[in-house]
């Protein structure tokens, strides 16, 4: 029992650290879309946010995991509900939609 409860306090922060990647991920793809239909600087907003997505959430997983595939699964299981979470948030809300039509 005392096992796995060790255990658990082991992979259950890599489940939050994945929710929280997840979470800021998506926030921010959702934050560059808004913002790079409205600019005249497209180009920059999407590639500048890409690589700061791919960038933060790679090194997470990398450190989060520490060699062990485990606390990988659960970090990309956050991940997941991470972008369930932003999903239901703040994509869905009507006042945050950006307005094409000008």
């Amino acid at each position: 029992m005392n096992n796995q409860i060790q255990q658990l306090q082991t992979l259950l922060p890599a489940f939050f650290a994945g929710v929280l990647l997840g979470s800021l991920y998506f926030y921010t793809l959702w934050f560059t879309t808004k913002k790079g239909l409205l600019s005249t600087h497209l180009v920059h907003w999407f590639i500048g946010g890409l690589l700061l997505r791919m960038g933060i959430a790679l090194s997470g997983f990398y450190l989060i995991a520490n060699d062990d595939w485990r606390r990988l699964a659960l970090c990309i299981l956050g991940f997941i509900i991470g972008r369930m979470l932003i999903y239901k948030l703040v994509v869905f809300k009507p006042s945050n939609r950006p307005s094409l039509i000008k």
